[in-house]
């Protein structure tokens, strides 16, 4: 069954990814575009774009909060450029940090896949930029990011767990911390690890901040242990 899901997986993040385009108008020899990244028919992001005497320029990237740090912005970036072979990019944006905006390079603009050394194709949960916090008792590496309650597995004991703190114990108000989700990396399976008082107040429902951590059959394991 593992291996059935696996595959299903990973055909489904080799389609429908696809890119538009619109000419916004000229004005004084500059010409202004629209670029639209779409999964599966729903947008992702857009980048806003102009050249001008055989230059071009970014005037903005954005992306879905739900699919940041997920290298979105650099496929449609490559992509620009690609349908652009005359213009000569000129970097000009700025990250919220200050520092110059850069992509990385996308060997497949058409796929989500993600290959790491090992070849295992990771959950598209697990490849945003990486952080280190105490979750769970110790120090873990995460990715963050938003979630739909909808999509997770979860355990009865947990969910008994929080009413019953919930109806008996004002410290475990629900918050607007993040819950913690486990992602098994071969299967793609999201299952609330940590965060149930949030899962009970919503009913279960709607959207939440959370930290990604890497499971295999069942267990937490470290970014270093996938194989």
């Amino acid at each position: 069954m593992k291996d059935l899901i696996r595959k299903l997986l990973k055909e489904g993040l080799n389609d429908n990814l696809t890119y538009t385009e619109e000419h916004l108008g000229s004005n004084d020899g500059q010409d202004n575009y629209e670029l639209g990244l779409y999964l599966n028919d729903e947008i992702v992001g857009m980048v806003q774009y102009v050249i001008f005497e055989g230059e071009l320029t970014v005037s903005d990237v954005i992306v879905r909060p739900e699919f940041r740090r997920q290298g979105f912005g650099s496929r449609m970036m490559q992509y620009i450029k690609k349908i652009h072979p005359e213009a000569e990019y000129k970097p000009s944006m700025m990250t919220d940090l200050g520092s110059a905006f850069k992509h990385k390079e996308i060997p497949d603009l058409n796929t989500l896949d993600e290959v790491i050394d090992n070849n295992v194709v990771l959950p598209k949960e697990l490849r945003g930029r990486k952080y280190v916090k105490r979750i769970i008792g110790q120090e873990r590496e995460f990715t963050s990011g938003i979630i739909n309650y909808r999509e997770l597995m979860t355990l009865s004991n947990g969910i008994e767990n929080a009413k019953n703190h919930l109806a008996n114990d004002i410290k475990f108000k629900p918050s607007k911390n993040p819950i913690v989700v486990g992602v098994d990396i071969e299967t793609g399976i999201k299952q609330l690890l940590d965060g149930y008082h949030r899962y009970v107040s919503m009913n279960g429902m709607g959207v939440h901040k959370a930290y990604f951590i890497p499971m295999k059959d069942g267990d937490i394991i470290s970014f270093d242990e996938i194989k």
